[in-house]
């Protein structure tokens, strides 16, 4: 990081020579270059002028070793130091040339002052964050009206060093005194809320954000997460909306979205979104999807079109619990033959020993659906399967009297 080119040099060195002309006549010759040193650093400044900065180093170096000169006259040779490694990239030099010479406490204050900003940008730059504070805040302490890159300078230092708390006022004010911030200010503020869970501020500047940069599709992300995460769903769920009308959303973010449409007891919304989105393959219609699709059709109250999607799905899928809730569905439907059907998949599952809960209910179910189709004896069967389990026991052995009392009265209208 050159911090100065040879305009600003030279213009350096012309305000440093009026201002000791100027302030000569005000207070002695406390800021007077003496001759000798004057003509040094202007040969110097020639030097450096024409990229000779290794001659104009030497020069300057010479000079302190040999003579005795006064203190504002090191200073201000250390401070063209300065200068001259920068412009070489010899950044630890150019500090420690720039720290001697504010060090001598023979600078005017205003130079001073300038060069302690000097200071905290080269050490910040050069990865050395907490020393640059140290002079960023001794520079803030004198300074009227920090610009909003000082205020941006320290704020990405603080982001360095994990002190977010510490990044946020500085990061805010870059942004509410420049007249163009940049889209990287705004992420660093966000970064500091984030990190100091002041999540009710991230939405804020987040809603700002979306604004301004409608085409970032993580900002749109990060909106529906932060309010999510402040509990404000239906402000999730209008962004959420929104952000799936501009195509934003995908896979797992349109599943989220369904997922609040439940939470907010809009089931038919869920399903809706969900049965177009896996018909046209941008959802995979793996067995959690298509059970939460039929699920979302059920709380809808559409029990034929969460069928449906069973259908379709469960041979390729080949999971018993899917066929368990299709064969459910049949039975809510009192559509016997296909519950039956579906029941006796079930219960000949390789898998139904490891399902008990499975395996019990089925069995019911199985002799329920048998017994309204008048196939006696698999309802029996199945009925008695039932009897093994608690849970089904006394339902299974009411279903068993029924048949008994059925076959009774058969044999007395007959008789």
């Amino acid at each position: 990081m050159k911090i100065m080119n040879r305009s600003r040099l030279f213009l350096i060195f012309l305000l440093l020579c009026l201002s000791c002309v100027v302030q000569a006549k005000e207070e002695d010759t406390r800021y007077l270059l003496s001759k000798k040193t004057y003509e040094l650093l202007n040969d110097a400044r020639v030097a450096m002028d024409e990229d000779n900065y290794q001659i104009a180093v030497q020069k300057l170096n010479v000079y302190l070793n040999k003579e005795e000169i006064k203190a504002y006259d090191k200073a201000v040779i250390k401070q063209t130091l300065g200068y001259a490694y920068n412009a070489q990239e010899d950044y630890q030099r150019s500090i420690e040339s720039f720290v001697q010479s504010v060090s001598t406490d023979a600078l005017p204050d205003k130079v001073r002052h300038e060069i302690t900003y000097i200071i905290a940008q080269l050490y910040i730059h050069s990865e050395k964050y907490v020393e640059g504070l140290s002079y960023l805040d001794k520079w803030f302490e004198k300074e009227a009206n920090p610009s909003a890159d000082a205020h941006l300078l320290a704020a990405s230092a603080y982001y360095q060093i994990n002190q977010f708390k510490k990044l946020i006022p500085h990061a805010k004010t870059a942004i509410e005194k420049s007249a163009t911030p940049q889209q990287s200010w705004y992420e660093l503020l966000i970064a500091g809320y984030y990190e100091t869970k002041r999540f009710r501020d991230a939405a804020l500047l987040l809603e700002t954000m979306i604004t301004k940069y409608p085409d970032n599709d993580s900002y749109w992300l990060q909106l529906i997460a932060v309010y999510q995460q402040n509990k404000q769903e239906k402000k999730a769920l209008a962004i959420s909306e929104l952000a799936y009308e501009k195509g934003i959303l995908k896979g797992e973010d349109i599943i989220q979205l369904a997922q609040t449409y439940l939470y907010l007891q809009l089931p038919l919304e869920a399903a809706e979104i969900l049965d177009s989105e896996i018909n046209n393959g941008t959802i995979k219609p793996s067995k959690e999807n298509i059970e939460l699709l039929s699920n979302s059709w059920l709380l809808a109250h559409d029990e034929e079109k969460a069928a449906l999607v069973l259908e379709r799905h469960v041979a390729k899928i080949n999971d018993i619990s899917l066929n368990f809730k299709l064969a459910h569905i049949y039975v809510d439907l009192e559509n016997w033959d296909k519950a039956e059907q579906t029941l006796e998949t079930v219960v000949t599952d390789k898998n139904i020993k490891t399902q008990s809960k499975i395996e019990a209910t089925a069995w019911l179910l199985l002799g329920i659906s048998s017994y309204h189709r008048e196939n006696t004896v698999r309802s029996k069967q199945a009925l008695n399967k039932a009897l093994a389990f608690k849970e089904t026991r006394d339902h299974a052995r009411w279903w068993l009297n029924q048949i008994e009392e059925d076959t009774s009265n058969e044999q007395s209208n007959n008789s």
